[in-house]
């Protein structure tokens, strides 16, 4: 099983704190939307609804980069570099 997705169920799971602020920074490795990835390899919906469903349950918001839009890129291959925005900062509303 996946190690990212055991700890999102683990976060969901121990999350009654509702009025803490919490604020969680990593490589998720996952994206958000099909905008958050460009090249090669498109990302499955159900990843990324999967990914979505977490967020929402646990009352998190994704904050905004100030420059760039993605986070991570690839060593080009045959010419195409992909980029997507893995690394992202995720707080609740607190």
């Amino acid at each position: 099983m996946d190690r990212r997705k055991d700890q999102w169920r683990g976060i969901t799971a121990g999350n009654n704190y509702e009025g803490v602020p919490q604020l969680f920074i990593e490589d998720f490795n996952y994206i958000l939307s099909h905008k958050e990835k460009v090249g090669l390899h498109p990302k499955l919906q159900n990843q990324i609804q999967e990914f979505r469903k977490f967020v929402h349950s646990n009352s998190l918001m994704d904050l905004d980069l100030k420059r760039e839009k993605f986070t991570w890129s690839s060593n080009p291959i045959n010419g195409f570099v992909t980029r997507e925005k893995i690394d992202r900062a995720l707080a609740n509303w607190k």
